[in-house]
């Protein structure tokens, strides 16, 4: 019997000793505490770095500027921050400052389109009778016109804690609108479909047939240049 019994303690105490190793016996219940709240662990929140760029590009791009004198400044390499409306200028190894509206227009060449992309002070136009700031983009020039104006926006990030998930990183996006050009008048151009047929057909009352046609959807810009280019044939 005392053999027996001296098995049967050896064995338990085995056993204890196992529960404690692995952490699943009452034990170790003092090192972790009970249940999932008290097993996990916050992570510490550190701030990302902010995703994309109040500038048309990041880097500096060849382009020209015209004065509302006429006057044009050649040979200069630029950026746009949509931001600031401002144009911010390399010569040489100087560099300068202007804001959009003490120019008349600028081109800045484009590396990924490899074509020079044209911008239009925007006060020179008006939406609602209310004259603008910044820069147009000028994508279509003719009897009706195409212009896109780009509103930066924030998204601050949205992280929340490790067991929430979310984003530790800023987001600027750019938010594009897109407007038919009558003169210096700008009447604003949906991009869904419903809506943009409702204001082409203004100027064309069998556009919704042409889109069928052409399966050109107003949510893609070089359908909206097609469109608008049909506008002015």
């Amino acid at each position: 019997m005392t053999y027996r019994l001296t098995i049967l303690c050896l064995f338990l105490t085995t056993l204890a000793y196992a529960q404690q190793a692995d952490g699943t016996g009452q034990s170790n219940s003092h090192i972790y505490g009970d249940g999932f709240n008290a097993r996990a662990r916050e992570i510490p929140f550190t701030p990302g770095e902010t995703e994309g760029s109040y500038y048309l590009f990041t880097n500096w791009s060849p382009g020209t500027i015209t004065m509302a004198s006429g006057e044009k400044v050649r040979d200069v390499f630029l950026k746009y921050d949509f931001q600031k409306r401002a144009l911010e200028i390399k010569k040489d190894t100087t560099y300068y400052a202007l804001n959009a509206h003490d120019t008349e227009r600028f081109t800045i060449y484009d590396p990924e389109r490899n074509e020079f992309r044209r911008f239009a002070a925007a006060q020179a136009y008006q939406l609602d009778n209310t004259p603008l700031t910044g820069a147009l983009e000028v994508l279509y020039q003719g009897a009706v016109g195409l212009a896109a104006r780009v509103a930066p926006k924030l998204i601050e990030a949205n992280y929340k804690g490790a067991l929430s998930g979310g984003s530790t990183n800023d987001k600027i996006v750019k938010e594009k609108e897109y407007f038919l050009v009558k003169g210096y008048q700008l009447i604003p151009l949906p991009t869904k479909k419903k809506e943009a047929i409702a204001v082409l057909q203004k100027h064309d009352p069998d556009i919704k047939q042409f889109l069928k046609q052409k399966r050109l959807h107003p949510k893609r810009e070089e359908d909206l240049i097609a469109i608008v280019e049909h506008l002015n044939q």
